[in-house]
């Protein structure tokens, strides 16, 4: 299991098929979303 290319996160936080920035924000909106709620 590898980081995708242009990823912060491990690949268990990013499953999907695509990578970079848009995960990245996905995946801080989420968090957020979570802390906020």
């Amino acid at each position: 299991m590898t980081t995708p290319p242009g990823a912060n996160f491990p690949s268990l936080l990013n499953p999907f098929p695509f990578s970079g920035y848009y995960a990245d924000i996905l995946i801080l909106l989420f968090v957020l979303a979570q802390i906020f709620v």
